[in-house]
């Protein structure tokens, strides 16, 4: 009779990043992709693949020309993503709360660090 060694199953974090700016996108691609997070990015909200494949949903709130991710957060709550926004806006400004009202758990007031963002998302520190 043989004998099976206990299969170790660790869950892996699918992060989907939406952000106008190159260089936040790739960073926190950077900070975040790991053995315990898979990453993907998009500039924009059409750029986010339908049926969308993530756990959680990092977004930026206010887009290039003039948009803000309100419909992109709804439609990721919807299919029971949750949905973390970034802004530079205070707590209680318009677009915040109607990103809260739309279906985000989450507001990281920029700039954050890392450990606030990990922290944020339910990721070990």
């Amino acid at each position: 009779m043989r004998a099976y060694a206990p299969v170790l199953v660790s869950h892996v974090t699918r992060i989907l990043i939406v952000d106008d700016d190159t260089e936040i996108r790739e960073y926190l691609e950077l900070a975040l992709d790991g053995p315990d997070c898979r990453v993907s990015t998009c500039a924009t909200p059409t750029e986010v693949p339908d049926p969308v494949a993530c756990d959680v949903a990092l977004v930026d709130l206010l887009l290039e020309d003039g948009q803000t991710g309100e419909p992109l957060i709804a439609k990721l709550a919807g299919a029971d993503v949750r949905v973390v926004v970034m802004t530079g806006l205070s707590s209680d400004a318009p677009p915040v709360r109607r990103a809260l009202q739309a279906g985000a758990s989450a507001v990281l007031q920029k700039p954050f660090t890392l450990s606030a963002l990990r922290q944020e998302l339910l990721l070990p520190a």
